[in-house]
């Protein structure tokens, strides 16, 4: 069986290439004849944080009104695929999965909510005007890519698409991530748990500014918060948070990552978004290390025992609460935590039967 993965960049490595990748690899140890496409193959610039508004304009309205791109059909022709699997599909015009979907049977897996808003972070204070056309792209959207199944890694990020305008893909499926991490514990792992560490993207939506703030105003000598990540915040959040219990790493590459984690005792996940199926979380969680999480974006896959949520409908109200708890939480305490991280594997782990899920997709385009 031939399997075209298809996905929008592989410029930047985040979430989605890493999925993309896993993927791959799976499918190759299981037999499949896999081949890679996306769109830098067609020369389209990716997107980043420096981009304009107008040129992220320009961008969301070719993938709306835009022609094909031909050049990438052709190459997927020529692999003449029994089914293509697409990740992140913004800047691949969504003319182009259209047709490819009334050709060959299609799967998405949904990474972000790019479908209900460009922005991809579910904002609830747009005006009526924009939320009208935002409902109206969404319609559109889904109206063209009605023979594509949609594969949501969890019933949340279900129920997030559901809610916001009350639309949901007319095929879809619920298949948690199996991911794999090359990365052992290491022997030497810190003892101390007054460690936090955030690793990820220094943008406004993944909420490190916010946390960084209220840390160091808390001003508390006991702990320390150690910054992993790259982003159009970084530079902002070193020349004012220069703090002598703040360290700024910028970005790792895997194998600093894995030293990393065994450096820190508390994963910092501040995002402010509900965010689908974070990397990191799973990462801190494989080695044991529990969560300090905004309640927006708890890890739908993470077990409550292994998360120390704040928020307005939390235990803890405020991150300024969540580190006096860490403060003086105790040895026992963390061990807890840390047991709760650790039983949470499962949930990221459970291999995927492929060959159960692309016959419900060929079924599903047998159908339509």
């Amino acid at each position: 069986m031939r399997i075209a993965i298809l996905h929008n960049s592989f410029n930047k490595i985040g979430g989605a290439e890493f999925v993309a990748n896993q993927q791959y690899d799976q499918l190759i140890k299981l037999g499949f004849e896999v081949q890679v496409f996306s769109g830098d193959i067609c020369g389209l610039e990716p997107w980043s944080p420096s981009q304009s508004k107008l040129e992220r304009l320009r961008r969301h309205f070719l993938d709306l009104f835009g022609m094909r791109l031909n050049e990438l059909i052709k190459g997927i022709d020529e692999f003449n695929p029994d089914l293509i699997h697409i990740h992140n599909w913004v800047g691949l015009r969504s003319n182009t999965l259209s047709f490819l979907s009334t050709v060959y049977p299609v799967a998405h897996t949904v990474h972000d909510y790019s479908i209900l808003d460009p922005s991809t972070l579910l904002k609830q204070n747009y005006n009526v005007c924009t939320r009208t056309i935002l409902r109206w792209r969404t319609l559109l959207l889904l109206k063209r890519f009605h023979k594509i199944c949609f594969i949501f890694p969890s019933e949340r990020t279900q129920k997030y698409f559901q809610n916001y305008f009350g639309l949901l893909p007319s095929k879809q499926i619920i298949q948690p991530f199996d991911l794999q991490f090359n990365f052992m514990e290491n022997g030497n792992r810190s003892k101390n748990t007054k460690v936090l560490g955030y690793l990820g993207q220094i943008e406004p939506h993944k909420g490190i500014l916010d946390f960084t703030e209220r840390f160091v105003t808390a001003g508390n000598p006991s702990l320390s918060l150690i910054i992993a990540g790259k982003g159009s915040d970084e530079r902002f959040l070193f020349e004012n948070f220069n703090d002598s219990n703040v360290t700024f790493l910028g970005w790792l590459d895997q194998t600093k990552i894995s030293f990393f984690l065994n450096n820190i005792s508390w994963l910092v996940f501040p995002s402010i978004w509900p965010e689908n199926f974070s990397i990191a979380c799973c990462q801190a969680l494989k080695l044991g290390l529990p969560i300090i999480v905004d309640e927006r974006s708890k890890p739908p896959f993470a077990l409550d025992g292994a998360l120390l949520t704040y928020g307005p409908n939390s235990k803890y109200l405020s991150i300024e609460e969540v580190l006096d708890f860490v403060n003086g939480c105790t040895d026992e305490e963390y061990i807890d935590f840390s047991s709760s991280a650790t039983a949470s594997i499962k949930n990221f782990t459970t291999p995927i039967d492929w060959n159960a899920l692309h016959s419900k997709v060929l079924e599903d385009f047998c159908e339509s």
